[in-house]
């Protein structure tokens, strides 16, 4: 975890992201809010139950988030906000990379 992004956590809007069943998902959020201060961090987050980001998270166990930084670009929120993964892989578009677990995430225009 990048702790100057942390330390500077305030009102965000991030893009979670999750792998399961070989797709990739992910969905712009605005509900990621930091729990408790202790070792590991703990962190809620909120995701639409209709969503297939949401089956993808359920499915994988685990999920990946980055905070979008000002930079980013009004296309990414759009196709990260407005489509459905359920159409195709919103990361093909972006230079996305995988955490251990196989989620993929966004640097570019990140925090």
């Amino acid at each position: 975890m990048n702790t100057k992004a942390f330390d500077l956590l305030n009102y965000t809007m991030a893009v979670v992201g999750a792998a399961a069943e070989g797709k990739r998902h992910g969905c712009i959020v605005n509900s990621f809010a930091q729990v408790t201060s202790s070792y590991p961090a703990k962190f809620t987050v909120s995701v639409n139950r209709e969503h297939a980001t949401c089956a993808a998270i359920e499915a994988a166990g685990s999920f990946a988030v980055t905070l979008l930084g000002k930079d980013c670009p009004k296309e990414l929120v759009n196709a990260f906000g407005y489509k459905s993964g359920r159409v195709g892989d919103k990361f093909a578009a972006y230079d996305a990379k995988e955490d251990v677990n196989g989620n993929p995430y966004l640097s570019e225009h990140m925090v």
